[in-house]
């Protein structure tokens, strides 16, 4: 008798039970390209938001706010800020998909933006996308205050 046949199959489960034990599986670029250190909390808390939406699917994404709330405990701004970092980091594409009217004041047309996942961007590392407002003026140099290796040693009082 094979060894195999003294082992009962586990039973199947429902969707909802295997998906609260759902993983996400980050690409080894993550860490090599250096995305972990150029996005930054709320875009990797939304990467994961959306990788976890996806469940290994080429589909759609949709976090909606109350989602993000409910689901993964983030504020609306949390969302909004990481959801915009990874369109413009190119990890994420948007798109726009109509709305059911619902409302009974006669809206024209609702959309809500809705995300697909591009695997190749992880290749291209991230880039800067820092207002330029954030850094000193050409010609002028950042104030440092004492005590942060801004005075050389002819100038240290005694």
């Amino acid at each position: 008798r094979p060894a195999g046949a003294l082992v009962k199959p586990a039973p199947r489960r429902s969707r909802s039970e295997r998906e609260q034990h759902f993983y996400v599986q980050l690409d080894a670029r993550f860490w090599t390209e250096g995305w972990v250190a150029g996005l930054s909390g709320a875009a990797i808390a939304m990467l994961l938001a959306c990788l976890y939406e996806q469940r290994g699917r080429d589909s759609e994404i949709w976090v909606s706010p109350r989602m993000g709330r409910e689901r993964y405990d983030l504020r609306d701004e949390t969302r909004n800020k990481g959801l915009r970092e990874l369109t413009d980091q190119g990890l994420l594409a948007l798109a726009r998909r109509p709305v059911p009217a619902t409302s009974l004041f006669g809206e024209r047309f609702r959309a809500r933006n809705i995300y697909l996942m591009r695997p190749g961007a992880w290749a291209e590392g991230p880039h800067s996308t820092a207002p330029p407002d954030s850094a000193a003026p050409a010609g002028r140099a950042r104030h440092r205050p004492r005590g942060t290796g801004a005075e050389s040693e002819e100038n240290l009082p005694i």
